[in-house]
């Protein structure tokens, strides 16, 4: 048997191992580059749902604070402005604008405040009909890149 004069096999490889490395490096990389950024924006939508939710519920109180003071118990019925409602007056319509509510007290609402509860009403053959409608907004950060997140509550009602 005569001893080959060709190179072995491994020997022609010399260097392909440190190109495959290489390769496998850069596409982890940019895999690991891809999982930030998509981690990054997944915390950022977090966010906007926690404080959203927030604001929706503080919104919701204020409309509740809105039916609260039309609907107390063993009370008149009372028009948006405060006067009593009569059985005369039918087709009686008023509109107002409630205090803001503020919530800083309530835990879990720190940085939320109802802007404004809005209320109107009509009285028709003898009902009298409520459109409330509650704006609420929530701050996060401060300065020029703080983000406010609104939320708006309509609620209708009727007296019985």
């Amino acid at each position: 048997m005569f001893l080959s004069s060709k190179r072995s096999p491994l020997k022609r490889q010399h260097g392909s191992a440190l190109l495959l490395a290489l390769f496998i490096v850069i596409v982890l990389v940019i895999l690991g580059g891809a999982m930030t950024r998509i981690l990054g924006s997944s915390s950022e939508s977090v966010t906007y749902e926690v404080y959203g939710v927030r604001a929706m519920q503080a919104a919701q109180a204020g409309a509740e604070a809105g039916l609260a003071t039309l609907f107390t118990p063993g009370a008149a019925d009372l028009h948006c402005d405060g006067q009593l409602t009569s059985v005369t007056d039918d087709d009686f319509s008023s509109s107002t604008i409630f205090p803001a509510l503020n919530l800083s007290g309530v835990e879990g609402l720190e940085n939320c405040s109802v802007v404004e509860v809005q209320c109107a009403d009509l009285k028709h053959q003898g009902i009298t009909y409520y459109h409330i409608i509650s704006t609420a907004t929530c701050t996060v950060g401060g300065g020029s890149t703080a983000l406010v997140i609104s939320r708006q509550v309509e609620v209708e009602a009727k007296s019985l």
